[in-house]
């Protein structure tokens, strides 16, 4: 672990003495010294710029009191500027005259540090057993000495990994039809230019959950210089697999990395579906159904190309789809598509939806169109080029006979006399066409 020193060096203590075989030695305010000394061991000779390392320590109680040491620190010569170390927290107690493992550590070596030469120290923290007092802390003491490590010139190409970084990022959802890149961030920490640097992914043998469309070309990298790498990979269907990512200098594999991968569908819901005609209304041959659905983003991720497409039969002819839609989660949006009749019968077909061109598997249902045979007047009209022309001629006939029949039924007019006749007998006044007088029963005529 790196951190940043602070200013704590021997406070209150008492220097008695520096032996070759003792790396610090103090007293105690119970007048018990206190003493050790770290022997620090590294993983190989040499290092190379961006490189890392491991140290092994063990630890040599050399005083005269009970030590409790609580942390080990290494900083390098390189640090000082800055005031950083590397440290570990332990938790050990060491009697006087033993010896004993006390810590690994890790460290890495910066890319920009000078070939050569250079050392490091050591510290600890940690308490002592007092004569009166008890356990007293007794902070960061730093030991006398000194130790060596050496930095090697690198001569060769070696890359570094500056930065990977994932689309969608950990935790979001990878759905089918998605595309994921991977970014590779690399550095060139050696001597010498990387020829023709390059990035694959390894699939199982077998497994089609994903493929890789594009990643980017072989290209150099110069000493010191920095660039980035990436590939795509389509989510093809539900599953998942751990491929791997290598790393190519010159076609030799210097790099390989799992990379687990898992591809969900989308999580929606058919909130509506409508479809015109409606239900019970007659379908015929030529007629156009209409089926519109309104869907529902139940995920935590979008949905970025839904669409839906219907995959006829013979009779059936698709006409038209809606646009992909993308979906926020929690929003609803509408998708529809139209089919032609073409014949009478009993028609099926699957109702099919996609994201991004790759089917959704779950979300497959069939349908079924029931096309009833045309009435005579409207096989007439569609199977003829007359049929225009013959429906006009049907309401021409109609429109004429309607008016004849309404003149038949007008009333005829009737002329009021205007000469008034009387009983020559009885003088009661009578109409034009009586023979008789209504009053007399005298013979008008």
């Amino acid at each position: 672990m790196l951190v940043t020193r602070t200013n704590g060096h021997l406070l209150s203590l008492f220097l008695i003495i520096l032996i070759s075989n003792v790396s610090f030695i103090g007293e105690s305010n119970g007048y018990l010294s206190f003493a050790w000394r770290v022997e620090p061991t590294l993983d190989r000779n040499e290092y190379s710029p961006g490189s890392e390392g491991i140290i092994d320590e063990n630890i040599v109680n050399t005083g005269l009191t009970i030590l409790h040491i609580y942390q080990t620190i290494v900083m390098f010569d390189w640090q000082k500027p800055t005031g950083k170390w590397w440290y570990v927290d332990v938790d050990i107690e060491v009697d006087p005259s033993e010896r004993v493992y006390l810590a690994k550590f890790a460290f890495e070596i910066p890319d920009d540090v000078t070939p050569g030469k250079h050392t490091y120290e050591v510290g600890l923290r940690h308490r002592h057993l007092g004569l009166r007092e008890g356990w007293q802390d007794d902070g960061l003491q730093w030991s006398t000495l000194t130790y060596e490590i050496f930095i090697s010139e690198q001569k060769e190409a070696k890359l570094k990994l500056l930065n990977m970084s994932q689309t969608p990022i950990q935790g979001e959802a990878f759905y089918v039809g998605d595309m994921s890149t991977v970014s590779y961030r690399l550095k060139n920490i050696g001597g010498a230019v990387a020829k023709q640097v390059k990035l694959e992914l390894e699939i199982p043998p077998g497994e089609e959950i994903i493929s890789s469309t594009q990643s980017t070309s072989p290209k150099d990298l110069d000493p010191k210089s920095v660039d980035e790498w990436t590939i795509q990979i389509l989510g093809e269907k539900p599953g998942n697999i751990t491929a791997k990512i290598q790393l190519y200098i010159s076609e030799n594999k210097i790099d390989e990395t799992d990379f687990p991968v898992i591809v969900s569908e989308p999580y929606l819901e058919i909130v509506s579906k409508n479809h015109t005609p409606g239900e019970g209304e007659p379908v015929y041959p030529g007629d156009v159904l209409i089926v519109k659905y309104i869907m529902r983003n139940m995920g935590s991720s979008t949905v970025k190309n839904l669409t839906v497409l219907p995959e006829v039969q013979e009779g059936m002819t698709l006409i038209e789809t809606s646009k992909p839609i993308k979906i926020e989660p929690e929003e609803t949006k509408p998708l529809s598509f139209k089919i032609k009749a073409d014949r009478s019968g009993e028609h099926s077909f699957e109702i099919l939806f996609f994201n991004s061109g790759k089917e959704l598997p779950s979300y497959r249902a069939p349908g079924t169109v029931l096309v009833s045979e045309n009435p005579v007047w409207m096989q007439i009209f569609k199977q003829t080029n007359y049929g225009l022309l013959v429906i006009i001629l049907i309401i021409a006939v109609i429109a004429i006979s309607l008016i004849i029949l309404s003149r038949r039924r007008r009333p005829a007019s009737v002329t009021a006399s205007k000469e008034l006749e009387f009983c020559s007998k009885c003088g009661t006044q009578i109409l034009t066409h009586d023979e008789f007088c209504q009053n007399c029963g005298n013979k008008l005529h």
